[in-house]
């Protein structure tokens, strides 16, 4: 459980109360464990060192998986190869999203500096794996529009003064 400062109030306190009444309880996995979702007696098994467990029932709650780069809408990033997956560390090697910068660029030689930003989740999962909700994509637009703000300063052009939104 990695997001619980972003499950709502009432939803905790539902938690808590389902385990004091001994009707949740949490399993601490590590990284040596399997779930199986296809059961034929339906729910999920957990298998971990060497032990198994059957749940009747199986909420899957981790989030959208990270796209890869030819699921890209503009096929000709992909075929110029300024776009392309995050493969770093995966030995599957796709499935973790594409390739960017510090500052949500990605990251091509072909590619004029300040010229494209990606800040679509699923597609930058690999390099910001806790990005989560409006939160996180307010953070990133920030990024950005500083970014932005301070190339359009360097080359004279007008920088509007926003009013901080707080």
């Amino acid at each position: 459980m990695d997001a619980y400062g972003a499950v709502p109030h009432e939803s905790v306190e539902r938690m808590l109360a389902l385990h004091r009444a001994g009707r949740l309880s949490l399993i601490a996995l590590g990284d040596d464990y399997r779930i199986d979702t296809r059961c034929p007696e339906g729910g999920a098994r957990l298998v971990r060192a060497g032990r198994s467990r059957h749940f009747p029932v199986f909420i899957e709650a981790t989030g959208q998986r990270p796209l890869s780069a030819l699921q890209f809408p503009f096929l000709s990033l992909i075929e110029q190869g300024i776009v392309r997956d995050e493969t770093a560390g995966d030995p599957g090697g796709a499935g973790r999203g594409i390739v960017v910068d510090d500052l949500f660029r990605p990251i091509a030689a072909a590619l004029p500096a300040d010229r494209l930003f990606c800040l679509s989740l699923p597609f930058i999962l690999g390099r910001h794996p806790f990005a989560q909700g409006v939160t996180s994509s307010r953070d990133m637009g920030e990024i950005v529009g500083r970014h932005l703000g301070c190339v359009l300063a360097a080359q004279g052009g007008a920088v509007d003064t926003w009013p901080a939104v707080a």
